[in-house]
């Protein structure tokens, strides 16, 4: 008997499952109550075919629904069927084998579909196939074998097997939502859709993977003697971060919400409360605020992150240890320490400039970092700075300067520094190197700029722009100004999770012109992209907090349609399409 494998049937369950919900969720989609409370992987939606819909709907508006219009019309034929309750709650679930072991190794996976029904008995005719009297309905789908069996309640279930179908059973809802860390569970409630992970129950795959990759490391590092040690530190580094994942984890999950203006794709890890890595899952949750110490400007790229908390401090810390073991003499040391010491956030922006792409990257650039000891905070920087002179790695070799006092704005000292780097001639790749330099920080040959300690905190420029110190302090001193009220900024902030520990901006705007211009300049014949003056900019958060984190990507529909039409324009010709509407629709025999 011919049963569906993974590729095949898992493939086409989620599919089938991402096109799923047609709003927020108020709680967990009521399908979840039919899938056995010991899956390894559940996931859900509460409306398959107001999600599909939105997606279709949205696939058009951005230019894709053409190359989709394929599998858009099988999965409108499925959810469309007779039978089937179009705007019902769906769930799946990947369960342990028939034995109650989960095989890791094994080519299928005991996939358990849970699809809304307003009659069963339509929607096994639509296949072809009579219900069977007592226990599962053997159907054929696109040629191969599923079994199917009412489960009441308007639900019925589908599998690879019978024995899967059979497992299914009502009741299962309170166990699936207990297993779920705060985090999952904001997650699955506020996504269209949404997918999570019993991170206990993949543990030997995670640890499977650590062998893999602990052996591949050791033959690098067999290979490479003198860089052994640092290989050592990123294994220990891994195997540390891979062991509290399998001790301490709860749920992992990933979730997706289409709305009129864009995508959102989330995802979210919990920890078991009391469990050392959940200790460290303490955040503070002002990185927005601290855009409101940056100039308001067209940007590039803008980031904030809050590293108040403690805990956050003590990972940082640790990330430099690793860093300076794996880079010994490359200046990871102890001034480095000391400016994460006494930093408790930072935000900086790249801001448009007419030469970004011409050596003025850095011209239009600024750094704030909060502080509640500015002088120290700065003098850590100086030492740094000074700390670099001389230093040599891979055939580069550093040479910074840093003088006090070199101006002053609004009672502010300024300090320059600045920082050359000088390729050895008998390096491989010298010379081109050299010229990406020249490329990104014109003739000088290496960032330079000014470092500014106010009030509340330490400025960095990143070339000699006198300018932006000026805005930095009139935002920090003024709330009314900064780039935190910029309306695409704030927009976008509406979007991401509530409260985050860090934050960062996109704006591609900007960049697209820039290349289109040198495109056509070289004579490679622009791109014909049609960049709204407002484009919004793609935007990330991350919140840390519950015993677990947050984070979210968000993607504009207008950046989206940019990069359909980039993909059109630069897609070989399409294969002729078939015409007959017949070939779209399933083929159920």
């Amino acid at each position: 008997m011919r049963t569906l494998t993974r590729a095949s049937f898992t493939t086409g369950l989620i599919a089938l499952a991402i096109h799923g919900s047609a709003g927020a969720l108020a709680s967990l989609p009521s399908a979840i109550d039919r899938i056995p409370a010991d899956a390894i992987m559940v996931g859900g939606s509460s409306d398959i075919g107001g999600f599909f819909d939105r997606a279709r709907s949205m696939m058009d508006a951005v230019g894709a629904g053409e190359a989709a219009d394929g599998p858009l019309r099988q999965v409108a034929g499925f959810i469309d069927a007779p039978g089937m309750n179009r705007n019902g709650s769906a769930a799946v679930g990947i369960l342990p084998g028939e034995d109650g072991e989960i095989n890791w190794t094994d080519d299928d996976a005991a996939t358990l579909l849970i699809v809304p029904v307003t009659d069963f008995g339509a929607f096994v005719g639509s296949f072809g196939a009579d219900a069977a009297a007592d226990g599962p309905t053997m159907v054929r789908i696109m040629g191969e074998i599923v079994y199917t069996r009412d489960l009441g309640g308007g639900f019925a279930a589908m599998g690879p097997e019978a024995w899967i179908v059979e497992r299914a059973s009502e009741g299962q809802l309170r166990s699936h939502r207990n297993s779920m860390g705060a985090n999952t569970i904001r997650l699955a409630e506020s996504s269209d859709v949404f997918f999570s992970v019993s991170i206990e129950r993949v543990g030997p795959a995670i640890e499977e993977g650590l062998n893999e990759f602990r052996t591949g490391l050791d033959d690098m590092a067999a290979m490479f003697g003198e860089e052994q040690p640092a290989m050592r530190e990123v294994l220990g580094f891994v195997e540390t971060v891979s062991t509290a994942l399998i001790r301490d984890g709860r749920t992992a999950a990933y979730g997706m919400t289409i709305g009129g203006q864009g995508i959102s794709m989330d995802f979210a890890a919990d920890f078991e409360e009391g469990s050392p890595t959940a200790s460290y899952m303490v955040g503070s949750g002002g990185a927005v605020d601290l855009f409101g110490s940056l100039p308001d400007t067209q940007i590039i790229l803008a980031m904030a992150m809050d590293t108040s908390s403690p805990r956050i401090k003590e990972i940082f810390g640790k990330m430099t240890e690793l860093a300076s073991a794996m880079n010994p003499g490359q200046g990871l040391g102890p001034s480095m320490g000391d400016m994460m010491e006494h930093s408790d956030g930072f935000a900086f922006v790249m801001g448009n400039t007419p030469s970004l792409l011409m050596g003025g990257m850095f011209t239009n650039m600024v750094q704030y970092q909060r502080s509640a000891n500015p002088a120290k905070l700065l003098e850590a920087g100086k030492r740094y700075t000074l700390e670099m002179d001389g230093m040599e790695a891979e055939g580069i070799t550093y040479r910074t300067q840093f003088r006090e006092g070199a101006a002053e704005i609004e009672g502010v000292r300024l300090d320059e520094w600045g920082m050359q780097m000088q390729f050895d001639p008998a390096e491989p790749g010298a010379q081109q190197a050299g010229m990406a330099m020249m490329m990104v920080f014109g003739a000088a040959g290496g960032p330079s700029g000014y470092y500014a300690a106010t009030d509340k905190g330490v400025i960095t420029t990143f070339s000699r722009n006198t300018s932006l110190v000026r805005q930095v302090i009139e935002a920090e001193r003024n709330a009314e100004i900064g780039l935190h009220r910029n309306a695409q900024i704030r927009a976008a902030h509406e979007r991401l999770p509530a409260n985050p520990d860090f934050v960062v901006h996109l704006g591609l705007g900007p960049v697209l012109q820039q290349v289109g211009g040198l495109m056509a300049m070289a004579g490679a014949g622009a791109p014909q992209i049609n960049v709204p003056a407002d484009l919004a900019p793609i935007s990330m958060a991350a919140s840390m907090g519950d015993n677990g984190m947050h984070g979210r990507l968000y993607l504009p529909s207008d950046v989206m349609k940019i990069f359909g039409d980039l993909s059109q324009q630069f897609a070989p010709p399409a294969a002729p399409r078939q015409r007959e509407e017949e070939e779209f629709r399933p083929r159920f025999e």
